[in-house]
Parts: C-alpha cells; structure tokens; sequence
C-alpha cells in the first residue's frame, strides 16, 4: 500500500466518523457505481446530491462518495 493509498483510507474514515455512520453503514460508492445501482446517469446522482435525496461525501478535492444506506433506501422507497 503506498502513502497516497493510507491517506486516502485516512480520510475516509475520518469523513465516516464525522458523519456519524457506523461500520455496516459505511461502505460507500462512486457516483459512477451509485448510477449504475439505480440505472440513471452519473449526472442525476450528482443532481440527487445537490437536491439533498442522497447524502454525497467527499474524498480530496475531486473524489465524491455517496453511502451504500441512502441508495438501498432510495431504491426501497421507489419500489413502495
């Protein structure tokens, strides 16, 4: 594992703690994973974001994560 790779498992986990996740709710997707859960374009993710229906995370400057909780739910309540 190099120093970037330790850093960013740093940051990571920093980010979950601050969120208030616990470990089974902390594992976290890319935009382009989340997209292709709930077959949109990686663009809707984004607007899904902006619009607060799903909770994004950043990782660095560029890097954006969305938690695998709020897709499960946002595909449990559209399959209600």
């Amino acid at each position: 594992m190099t120093d970037l790779d330790t850093l960013i498992r740093a940051v990571v986990r920093e980010e979950i703690a601050r969120a208030g996740l616990t470990a089974a709710r902390a594992r976290a997707e890319t935009v382009a994973m989340a997209a292709e859960r709930l077959s949109v374009d990686p663009k809707t993710v984004r607007r899904l974001i902006q619009r607060g229906e799903l909770r994004g995370t950043r990782v660095g400057s560029r890097s954006l994560r969305v938690a695998s909780s709020d897709i499960d739910r946002l595909l449990d309540e559209a399959n209600r």
